[in-house]
């Protein structure tokens, strides 16, 4: 038989309820530095001040530094498009160093006075154009082969005071050497450059063992 029935049901909705708020952010690095050291240190890599600067001078934090071991380099990665090496950046606090290389693209840098002060690297190479190149730059320094592959716009005085560069490489062109930039280095062999506008008053004098100028 056939039986009806009829009831009332009733039926909870399900309230949806907000997704909680959630943030996150992607922090952005730029590779601009590598370096070798002469030692393994232990695996430690060098360490660096906040001495590397951004737009407007802002000071960029070394979001980290990993090791390559293909090339037994340590590559420094900065929180920022890298505009200027500041004051002290490899100053000798630390195991000595190979070579410092600084590949910033096509972003032209600055290098600032003091910047490789007491630095034990013996060679630094620049693959960018160069803004200026400071004051005190190479002072107290063990760095001997300074190679620039762009063009420098201006090159301060006493840049190489107190140095012990024995060779400059720069593969450009030169607006400025200023007065005494070099003078008193006295080890100082080698002057390769594409072409130079001026030269400063005295800017190589007592560069007693300069050998070849090109």
């Amino acid at each position: 038989f056939n039986q009806n029935t009829m009831k009332t049901i009733s039926i909870d909705r399900n309230h949806i309820k907000p997704m909680a708020t959630f943030t996150t952010s992607i922090e952005q690095t730029t590779t601009a530095i590598r370096y070798k050291l002469k030692d393994s240190n232990n695996g430690e890599p060098y360490p660096l001040k906040k001495s590397f600067l951004g737009e407007n001078g802002s000071v960029l934090n070394v979001i980290r530094q990993e090791y390559d071991e293909t090339t037994g380099e340590w590559i420094v990665h900065l929180s920022g498009t890298l505009k200027a090496v500041g004051g002290n950046a490899f100053t000798d606090q630390a195991p000595a160093l190979e070579y410092i290389k600084i590949d910033n693209g096509e972003e032209p840098i600055t290098v600032s006075d003091f910047a490789f002060y007491n630095c034990t690297a013996e060679r630094i190479e620049i693959n960018n154009d160069v803004v200026s190149i400071g004051n005190s730059t190479f002072t107290g320094s063990k760095t001997t082969e300074f190679i620039i592959n762009g063009d420098v716009a201006t090159i301060k005085k006493d840049a190489g005071t107190g140095s012990e560069l024995e060779k400059i490489q720069i593969s450009g062109s030169v607006g400025t050497i200023e007065e005494q930039a070099f003078a008193g280095c006295t080890n100082l062999q080698t002057f390769d450059v594409d072409s130079i506008e001026s030269i400063g008053y005295r800017a190589f004098y007592l560069c007693s063992n300069l050998s070849t100028v090109n």
